[in-house]
């Protein structure tokens, strides 16, 4: 009877332990992700818009999906249902994904000089990105 006990309060204290985990590992990759977001809303975008100011409307909508992505992160914490959070989490994870794919198309699409990329690299790690 003690080894049950004591094999089941083991088994409660992986549980816990796993559940902590994973809310911290979210927790980083959503910081990171908001800070991509700052990145690119302060820095590149600006950029971006004075080396092609038809880009308006795209850049606005980016910031759209960083508004949607961020909120998503705020609703997901609040969900206590596991099969909803899994849910939640896939639907985020498949907008983030979507959403990158259009700035990976929208960025390759207007080139930047060397001297660009570098103030845009120094503030990016001035504000805390970690740029190689």
């Amino acid at each position: 009877m003690l080894n049950e006990m004591m094999m089941m309060n083991s088994i409660g204290s992986s549980m816990q332990n796993q559940r902590q985990s994973s809310a911290a590992r979210l927790e980083l990759f959503e910081r990171t992700v908001l800070l991509h977001f700052n990145v690119e809303e302060q820095i590149l975008f600006p950029l971006y818009l004075r080396k092609s100011p038809k880009a308006k409307q795209t850049v606005a909508q980016f910031c759209s999906e960083h508004n949607k992505i961020t909120d998503s992160f705020q609703r997901y914490r609040k969900i206590d249902d596991q099969a909803h959070r899994v849910k939640s989490l896939s639907v985020m994870m498949s907008s983030l994904a979507l959403h990158t794919r259009g700035e990976d198309i929208f960025f390759s699409s207007i080139t930047l000089t060397r001297k660009e990329s570098t103030r845009a690299a120094v503030v990016a790690r001035a504000i805390g990105f970690p740029i190689l």
